[in-house]
């Protein structure tokens, strides 16, 4: 946490399944420029949106540009590894049928999905998981 701290630009953070004892405790990662599990912030008119692990509802994040999730939505190629499909079923069909609004995904989970990018519609999703990749928006 202190290490985030110590960032002079916002700092957009989504918990995971090893992140939280409690499903939307997130008090470890709380600081003035990190936003995270809930949290939405407009950025040089740009709405970012943290959506928590295990979301009770993605709705909440419709009017959002940029959706950070931990989980990929499912039937995509950034949520299948080893032949099993990890993704978030109800974030696949909140996109297929365009209940959200968002043009990027950000997400990992699956460690080695069969792509590190994939599409729904408009949106492209990017699962960086185990390797770092640099998104420039």
């Amino acid at each position: 946490k202190r290490w985030l701290e110590n960032f002079k630009k916002p700092i957009f953070v989504c918990s995971g399944n090893h992140d939280v004892s409690e499903p939307g405790d997130v008090s470890w990662i709380r600081a003035s420029n990190i936003y995270a599990d809930g949290n939405i912030k407009t950025l040089e008119g740009i709405k970012f949106g943290c959506a928590p692990y295990l979301c009770a509802d993605i709705l909440d994040f419709a009017e959002c540009d940029v959706l950070l999730t931990h989980i990929p939505p499912a039937h995509t190629q950034t949520s299948i590894e080893r032949g099993r499909d990890f993704g978030d079923k109800e974030l696949f069909r909140a996109l297929k049928y365009g209940l959200l609004k968002a043009k990027i995904i950000l997400c990992g989970h699956v460690h080695n999905p069969l792509l590190d990018i994939d599409k729904i519609g408009d949106c492209t999703i990017y699962n960086s998981s185990l390797k770092l990749n640099i998104l420039e928006i």
